[in-house]
């Protein structure tokens, strides 16, 4: 076989970072045709936190992301996920923002949500991914 699981550098056709640094350590996996969608949030390691290192500038990571994609989608997804109804549902909001990309019919990706996520969070799981979809096709729209 000449192919594996492995996307090879320079292949990926999206990055989904639930934080800014996470989109950064992966962008040498995306084609130069590529989207990202990045939580703008970041989440600090213990490094950070007990002050051995410092996490890189929010405006910075952005910045080298958007210079390497054709699109960029910074989303503030915990205000998202906290507007949803719950701030576990960042994830899905980011999701959501990806499928603007993706050519995949939002009935079935919607469908798989509820199929995925407990029953009782079906709900706000679906308010997420549809308020991050209507904010980055906002966004879309604007550039």
């Amino acid at each position: 076989c000449r192919y594996g699981s492995l996307i090879p550098a320079g292949r990926a056709d999206a990055i989904l970072g639930l934080e800014p640094a996470e989109g950064l350590r992966a962008i040498d996996f995306l084609s130069p045709e590529g989207v990202v969608v990045v939580n703008t949030n970041p989440i600090f390691p213990i490094t950070v936190l007990s002050g051995a290192s410092v996490y890189p500038e929010v405006d910075a990571v952005l910045g080298e992301l958007g210079g390497r994609c054709k699109h960029l989608v910074p989303l503030d997804a915990d205000r998202i996920a906290i507007e949803a109804g719950h701030p576990l549902t960042a994830n899905v909001a980011l999701i959501g923002a990806l499928s603007n990309f993706l050519p995949l019919d939002v009935g079935s990706l919607e469908k798989s949500i509820s199929n995925l996520v407990p029953p009782k969070t079906v709900k706000v799981n679906l308010k997420a991914f549809r308020l991050g979809r209507k904010t980055s096709l906002q966004d879309i729209e604007k550039s």
